[in-house]
Order: structure tokens, then sequence, then C-alpha cells
């Protein structure tokens, strides 16, 4: 499953009473959440490091109700493959975390 999956699973599992989509609607959405991510990546010093920025639109205008840059950096513990597959899952609820707060919000206006 790619990170886009992974992402957009935790968003519906945190916004449930929200439509999330990975694909453009047939129809100008209310708003839309756009995620740029730079780097993520398990490092040779023992770390996962995910840094992505996030902007919230308006749909119909475009306009930027809310952006953010997060930088995250997770110690990978022994275990090997698995160990990076939990550390890297960590960060991307941690990004969702982040995000899903200021999405719903938006959604109630």
């Amino acid at each position: 499953m790619g990170v886009t999956r992974a992402v957009a699973g935790c968003l519906e599992a945190r916004l449930p009473q929200l439509a999330v989509t990975t694909v453009p609607p047939p129809e100008p959405p209310r708003w839309q959440l756009l995620i740029d991510i730079d780097t993520f990546e398990a490092q040779a010093g023992g770390q996962s490091v995910l840094i992505a920025r996030w902007t919230l639109l308006e749909g119909r205008r475009g306009e930027r109700l809310r952006e953010e840059k997060v930088s995250l950096v997770t110690p990978i513990g022994q275990g090997g493959d698995q160990a990076v597959v939990a550390a890297m899952n960590q960060q991307v609820d941690q990004l969702v975390d982040r995000i899903a707060p200021p999405a719903l919000e938006a959604a109630r206006r």
C-alpha cells in the first residue's frame, strides 16, 4: 500500500463524516486538501524521516485556508523491517493528527 492510500485511509478513519478521495471529484469540492511529501524514508542512522507540507484550500476559489510544513523524525527500534514499518506508520498517523482538526473545522463552516 502506498503512502497516498495510507494517508487517505487514516483521514477516512478520523473523519468518517467527510468524503475522502485520492482522485479529483467530478464537481468542485467545498474544500481540498493537498499534501506534498518531500521525504519519507528510513535512514541509515536508525531513524525514519517524514517531511511534508499540507495545504487546505477552499474548493471553488482556491483560497488557502491553512498550510503547515511538518518534519517528523522517529527512531527505528530493533526488529528489522517490522520496526521500519512501525515507525513509518506512526509518522503517517502523526501527519494525519496534524491535518484532521483543521479539516474538520473547515467542514463545519
